[in-house]
């Protein structure tokens, strides 16, 4: 055993012997101390350059290339979205007739007063996770549980006009445009760039989940009632609108 382990080593050496005869200028590139600082000062350059990127650049250019986005696109992906919110929620639009009649002229008032046209769409989910959000495309969605726990009309009307503002500003697609190219700088800076081409339909941020007594003071303007079910004039929780 002994033997065969000397004669093992034996020609494990004569090959690196061999080897390093025939690439004499194998290590002739190899960087230096004052090379790997230099590697490594780039390196953390560019890292620095992408990070100042992403949080300053991207968001300028965002806000210059939403308006450029055709609305019909917007339209395109707000449709793909809806199809999958009411897939993941495993929710149903509320048909409740009395409900959905307040709840149209609550939208109603204060799309209006927001100058939006009438392409918004806007419905109520039945879902007991109390949020809102809005989709690109002029789409906005309340679930049941938030209107559950709302006293009166006016919560409902700050939450509604807090959406209906992401529309005006269309925050969702300045919010892709550049969630999207933050993926495709990461991955530039890690080397992988094979998801950087997927779309982040980014529906809205953590704070829209807070529930609704957290929010500031409601909007005196809103009567309760223009409310879901049960609320006419009374400080009353309202019923289910599915």
């Amino acid at each position: 055993m002994r033997q065969r382990w000397r004669g093992w080593r034996s020609a494990t050496n004569a090959l690196a012997t061999e080897l390093v005869s025939r690439c004499a200028k194998l290590d002739e590139n190899t960087p230096g101390r004052r090379g790997v600082a230099v590697i490594v000062g780039w390196s953390l350059a560019a890292a620095v350059s992408i990070v100042a990127v992403v949080l300053f650049g991207l968001p300028l250019i965002a806000d210059r290339l939403t308006p450029l986005v055709p609305e019909a696109f917007e339209r395109r992906l707000g449709d793909v979205a809806d199809s999958q919110i009411k897939k993941i929620f495993d929710a149903k639009v509320c048909e409740n007739a009395a409900g959905q009649k307040a709840f149209v002229k609550l939208v109603t008032s204060i799309r209006e007063s927001a100058g939006l046209d009438t392409s918004v769409q806007s419905d109520v989910l039945s879902s007991p996770i109390p949020n809102a959000f809005a989709l690109p495309g002029g789409k906005v969605y309340l679930f049941d549980g938030l209107l559950a726990k709302a006293d009166n009309a006016d919560e409902i009307a700050g939450v509604l006009a807090h959406e209906l503002g992401h529309l005006k500003h269309r925050d969702s697609m300045r919010g892709l445009i550049r969630d999207g190219s933050t993926s495709f700088l990461i991955g530039l800076l890690f080397g992988d760039i094979t998801g950087s081409s997927a779309l982040i339909l980014r529906l809205e941020d953590a704070g829209d989940v807070v529930p609704i007594r957290a929010r500031p003071r409601p909007m005196p303007t809103v009567l309760p009632s223009t409310s879901c079910t049960g609320w006419a004039g009374r400080r009353s929780r309202p019923g289910n609108c599915c």
